[in-house]
């Protein structure tokens, strides 16, 4: 993430950002990873070492169950100290017919990420003899 802001002193900063997207750390790390070098990530300059281990780990685990752990114990970190107000996460919903085949409902954190597997949408389908 890099950031065009120009000073590291600042009273307010609004950003958008999409929600949890499969990459634990992802969602989280822009907002509060160590500053490294100055000025790229951490865009709410939280400084806090026990996040900073916390999303190292996360990002270097193999093991999933481990890092959904981490992810929890650094969920509970971030909201007790309350580095940044996160104004809101818009739900997306989308409805289809019954007649559209090959469609996966799962996890949507942009609205553009309904159409990732739209190759594989279809309506109807035929017997063909062979």
């Amino acid at each position: 993430l890099r950031i065009g802001v120009d000073t590291l002193t600042r009273d307010l900063i609004m950003a958008g950002a999409g929600a949890y997207s499969g990459s634990q750390s992802g969602s989280l790390s822009g907002f509060f990873a160590p500053i490294q070098p100055a000025k790229q990530g951490n865009l709410a300059l939280y400084n806090n070492p026990k996040v900073d281990k916390l999303i190292g780990a996360i990002r270097q685990e193999p093991d999933a169950a481990k890092r959904v752990s981490d992810f929890n114990d650094l969920q509970a970190q971030i909201a007790n100290d309350a580095p940044a107000v996160f104004l809101f996460s818009p739900d997306y919903l989308y409805i289809a017919s019954k007649g559209l085949h090959g469609l996966e409902a799962g996890l949507i954190s942009e609205p553009s990420e309904i159409f990732t597997s739209a190759n594989t949408w279809y309506l109807k389908t035929a017997r063909v003899l062979k």
